[in-house]
């Protein structure tokens, strides 16, 4: 038998893992397949410097120092230190130093030069863009904000934080809310609810609950309520309530409330209170004097559709209504 020098032989191309070589074994000459060296796994790929597969199949790294371990179907493409750990058919092909592990169908999009230094871990079939992201399980959740960074989606169900002009700093806890255009915005586990150019708002929960053009405003649990637009508004709680317009308003309660004007309250329901400067009631009780006006001496006469009430004040404390 001819003896030829490893030497002279051709370099061999990229290897599928499954070719056979031999090995020494305790001192017997056997065989096995180049997978089982270095754990590569089986119809593997690599491409780059330094880039490697440990075991699973049909796994493609193909970046310098790109890294896949594990799983099946998973790619690692372009550009440098991306890495996939495990799962299946995940593709990572962020600019830089980002990470999906585990999972099914998760994808970090590389598009532009912003996308680095984000993380997928676990769920399925979601997907980011932008810089220091995060999407901690769930299922269909997206993070499309461009250039934007340290955005979050925990545990998701279809929920979306996006922007084509830049969004920083939101956060969705779970659920399926949406947060665009806006930052520093939180959503807590509300169902088809959403935060939509209002910088430094907070949604809680409830379905179907809005937040609209309406910066530094705060719903609570109200399910099927909105603020439409004004600045530092809230609704506490209740259910149907809405701030259609007008800043540091509040319902904080009730519902199928509207409330319109700036400085103004609602407590109660059925209640649409339109004007400034004023706190809209259904009933008012006191177990102690009820003040009116500063120092105010006088009868107030107070109509409604039961008829006809005075109020009786002196010395802006309400004495009597007869």
């Amino acid at each position: 038998m001819a003896i030829i020098s490893l030497l002279s032989l051709q370099d061999a191309g990229t290897l599928s893992g499954s070719e056979i070589i031999p090995v020494n074994q305790n001192g017997t000459t056997k065989r096995t397949a180049v997978s089982a060296i270095g754990g590569r796994g089986i119809n593997s790929q690599t491409q780059g410097d330094q880039a490697i597969v440990l075991a699973g199949c049909n796994n493609k790294a193909l970046s310098s120092f790109g890294v896949v371990v594990q799983g099946e179907g998973n790619y690692v493409g372009s550009h440098i230190h991306n890495t996939i750990l495990n799962g299946k058919n995940n593709t990572n092909l962020s600019i830089g130093y980002s990470t999906i592990i585990g999972g099914c169908g998760n994808l970090i999009a590389g598009c532009n030069a912003c996308t680095q230094h984000s993380t997928i871990l676990n769920g399925s079939g979601n997907s980011l863009s932008g810089g220091c992201n995060t999407l901690l399980g769930g299922k269909n959740s997206k993070i499309d904000t461009g250039g934007s960074c340290n955005n979050a989606i925990l545990v998701g169900d279809s929920a979306t934080i996006s922007s084509p002009l830049g969004c920083n700093n939101n956060i969705i806890l779970g659920g399926s809310g949406t947060i665009c255009d806006s930052s520093n915005a939180v959503i807590g586990s509300p169902t088809a609810s959403s935060i939509c150019k209002s910088q430094n708002s907070f949604l809680g929960s409830g379905a179907f609950t809005f937040i609209l053009s309406s910066g530094c405003s705060f719903i609570g649990s109200a399910p099927l309520s909105r603020i439409t637009s004004g600045s530092n508004n809230s609704i506490v709680g209740g259910t149907n309530n809405c701030i259609l317009s007008g800043s540091r308003g509040a319902i904080l309660g009730g519902q199928c409330n509207c409330l319109k004007g700036n400085d103004s309250f609602i407590i109660g329901s059925g209640i649409n209170g339109f004007a400034d400067g004023t706190t809209f009631i259904n009933k008012l009780s006191a177990t102690s004097s009820i003040h009116a006006g500063d120092g105010f001496t006088g009868t107030v006469t107070i109509s409604s559709t039961a008829g006809d009430k005075s109020m009786v004040i002196t010395d802006g404390i309400i004495t009597g209504i007869s």
